[in-house]
């Protein structure tokens, strides 16, 4: 009795979890009221395969930005090169000490941008062509506004992401019954606009120079300064391809994020993540102990369920497939291993290597 209890306690929190990330892509929108000068700024380490695909998207907008400014951001490879043959402007950057991360290539393209509005892509973001003219000018001049991208999938190992892109928007607070798109945690780092002026003032990426999670530490010190953070899903006009290099690269990634960014999340969102890997295995547990005990039927229902609303929510998150939910239990267990040893990196202080640099868990 008292074990299906904790599993409808566990199961309660999942939902809880879930139906937060459903709420976020069916209620969250954000109205578009025309459009200004907005100055586009790309930071960039080593990016030149992923650069073209961003710059023709830029290039086929219906609405054209001011200018696109390229920071490269010390690259060993042609980024630079690639940047110039589409017309931006390159900023050519070192990382100073006291900096991590790409707080300082945003930071350099922030003070050489004309726009009225800045716009921070990362590298690998693609535009569909009404971007900038459904997302252009409906922010207030105390408002930043980050989206989040829907999730492009070409490799299988890729598929291995889908617990990151859930955690990504609890982590940030989004999805909540109030204020769906207003929240004080952070902000999508992928895509954000930034208006100039609120920039200058508050010094953006100034906030975060130290900071390797700096679209979260960033936001929550702009909160504290009174500024609105507005967050919305892509809504089919914004997306890209996380970790195309390999597994490693993955893995590199999640680990530098969870090794900092648990400590920033709030204590609803550990407990939700919490219940979903609680439900995850002890539905099936419950299934393979009770096999032959009219149990079987009760936990099955709960497993069927709450997959159904995994899959629900991981296709509004990217191109995940049905057969994702066969496999869950291999997402799970990547999951934990990687939060786990990201926690022990961070409790030793050692670096995890990330785009050819030492970074160090704070």
């Amino acid at each position: 009795m008292l074990e299906g209890l904790q599993s409808v306690f566990f199961f309660s929190l999942a939902l809880w979890a879930l139906f937060r990330v459903l709420r976020f892509f069916s209620r969250c929108r954000a109205p578009s009221n025309g459009v200004t000068s907005i100055s586009i700024i790309i930071p960039a380490r080593n990016e030149e395969r992923r650069l073209p695909k961003l710059l023709d998207s830029i290039s086929y907008q219906t609405v054209k930005p001011l200018e696109v400014i390229v920071v490269n951001d010390d690259s060993s490879d042609a980024t630079a090169e690639v940047a110039e043959r589409y017309g931006a402007k390159v900023l050519n950057v070192k990382l100073p000490q006291g900096w991590s991360g790409k707080s300082f290539a945003c930071y350099s393209g922030a003070k050489a941008a004309q726009g009225e509005i800045l716009l921070f892509l990362d590298a690998d973001v693609i535009l569909a062509p009404e971007f900038l003219e459904r997302f252009g000018d409906h922010i207030g001049e105390n408002t930043v506004l980050s989206i989040q991208p829907y999730h492009i999938l070409e490799d299988f190992y890729e598929h291995f992401s889908i617990m990151f892109n859930i955690i990504a928007v609890l982590g940030m607070d989004a999805g909540k019954k109030k204020n769906c798109t207003f929240k004080t945690k952070g902000l999508f780092g992928p895509c954000i606009f930034f208006p100039r002026r609120l920039y200058e003032e508050t010094g953006g990426h100034l906030l975060a120079r130290s900071s390797i999670i700096e679209d979260m530490d960033m936001g929550m010190s702009l909160a504290k300064r009174g500024v609105n953070l507005l967050s919305v899903p892509h809504n089919s006009l914004i997306s890209f391809r996380m970790y195309p290099e390999g597994i490693r690269s993955l893995i590199s990634g999640w680990m530098k994020n969870f090794s900092t960014g648990a400590s920033r999340s709030s204590f609803f969102t550990i407990v939700q993540v919490f219940g979903i890997v609680a439900t995850s295995f002890n539905c099936l547990k419950g299934i393979f102990e009770n096999l032959h005990s009219p149990l079987l039927f009760g936990y099955t229902l709960l497993y069927v369920v709450f997959l159904g609303l995994v899959y629900v929510a991981a296709t509004k998150l990217g191109a995940f497939k049905w057969w994702d939910t066969i496999i869950w239990p291999l997402h799970v267990t990547l999951f934990v291993v990687v939060f786990l040893v990201s926690l022990v990196l961070r409790f030793l202080h050692i670096p995890i290597l990330w785009r050819g640099r030492k970074v160090y868990p704070s």
